[in-house]
């Protein structure tokens, strides 16, 4: 062989090397890059999360309370609490709603037992409205206004006349 075929030889081999080690290079990150799609995410952990608008107004929150039950609010443009969900440290859940004034208008709650109930309060927030189901599967409700308490209680799948007697228990 020529010493000119000879070199020229050697720079393609070096040539080929060189184009060899960047296939291997681009085999590797497209690699990486689909293998990346694959590898789970790290978690966010916090004990509140803020959220605020653009001109950064505190719009709501998920947070711990001191007692440790987590808490979910929703506030108007004026930063006061329209929407308040909790879970209460024995297990049961709250949701109030409130006007702009910050009075809780309407609670929706589950009792102890695990029966439902929703309140509905007036402008004062003093109880207008309180009903629910009771352990037997009873409907009740309890009105209160002007004219004094009217309240119903009545057997499951069965109504019954509205009387104080029939009146479930004060809570």
């Amino acid at each position: 062989m020529s010493p000119d075929t000879e070199a020229r030889l050697g720079s393609l081999e070096r040539r080929i090397a060189r184009l060899t080690a960047a296939c291997a290079v681009l085999a590797a990150g497209l690699a990486i890059a689909v293998a990346w799609h694959f590898v789970p995410r790290p978690a966010l952990d916090a004990s509140r999360f803020m959220l605020r608008d653009s001109v950064g107004t505190w719009r709501g929150a998920l947070m711990l309370r001191e007692d440790g039950s987590p808490v979910l609010r929703l506030n108007d443009e004026r930063s006061r609490a329209r929407l308040y969900g909790v879970v209460t440290p024995d297990g049961r859940p709250r949701l109030r709603l409130l006007d702009s004034t910050g009075v809780t208008r309407t609670v929706l709650e589950l009792e102890p037992s695990g029966e439902p109930s929703v309140r509905l309060t007036g402008a004062d927030g003093r109880s207008r409205v309180h009903a629910g189901i009771d352990s037997t599967g009873s409907g009740w409700a309890e009105v209160r206004g002007t004219g004094g308490v009217r309240s119903v209680h009545s057997a499951a799948g069965a109504p019954a006349p509205a009387n104080k007697e029939n009146r479930p228990p004060r809570r």
